[in-house]
């Protein structure tokens, strides 16, 4: 299990390392510096999901659904009929339209350069094979974390007991922290262990 573990987790930094590099740039269209982030966009991201830059001043990623709602926000209020009588507000009413429009022809371009960013994204995760190893990996620290965790339930009994818990104990350097919380699971299973070690050597005094 532990050699499973480790061969999914050089897997998948393999195909980290070979891949990541291929993501496709963010055009400037379909950037925005940081404000909040509602559905908007989201950071631009890693082939793992993280952020691709590091830092505060990170730019948002427009995503194709916010790209979506613009435009249809714009069609929308251009397709509102004008509230004003008089020449002078229906002069100022065309000149807020006509600036609307101009805007419009940006939405729709950063909705193009959205979609085509993010299908390009979305084909080079797929083609890399990191989601499913990423799953593997989980899969095999899952399985050695419920392997560990049903060998140190016990209690030794004999040398060769302590030896096994021991080699367990031994087996979760290998794998990170979040699996197991594992300072404090090492801290009670070296304590247990120790205990049947003294019991076991007093037993044979």
């Amino acid at each position: 299990m532990a050699t499973a573990q480790r061969t999914a987790r050089d897997e998948l930094a393999r195909i980290y390392a070979e891949w990541d590099p291929k993501l496709p740039a963010a055009p400037s269209e379909i950037k925005f510096k940081r404000q909040s982030f509602d559905n908007r966009g989201s950071w631009e991201k890693r082939l793992d999901g993280g952020a691709r830059n590091g830092g505060d001043n990170r730019d948002g990623i427009l995503t194709v659904e916010g790209a979506e709602q613009r435009v249809r926000w714009t069609k929308e209020y251009l397709a509102r009929p004008s509230r004003f009588k008089s020449a002078s507000g229906q002069a100022r009413h065309e000149r807020w339209m006509g600036k609307l429009r101009v805007e419009l022809a940006r939405e729709e371009t950063a909705l193009k350069f959205a979609k085509r960013y993010h299908g390009e994204f979305a084909k080079v995760l797929k083609a890399s094979g990191y989601e499913a190893s990423r799953k593997r990996l989980t899969e095999a620290e899952d399985a050695l974390n419920e392997h560990i965790s049903a060998i140190m339930k016990l209690e030794a009994r004999t040398i060769a007991g302590v030896m096994i818990q021991a080699q367990a104990i031994e087996t979760t350097n290998q794998m990170p922290a979040f699996v197991l919380a594992l300072e404090a699971s090492r801290e009670r299973w070296a304590a247990r262990l120790a205990a049947s070690i003294l019991r076991i050597a007093g037993s044979a005094a």
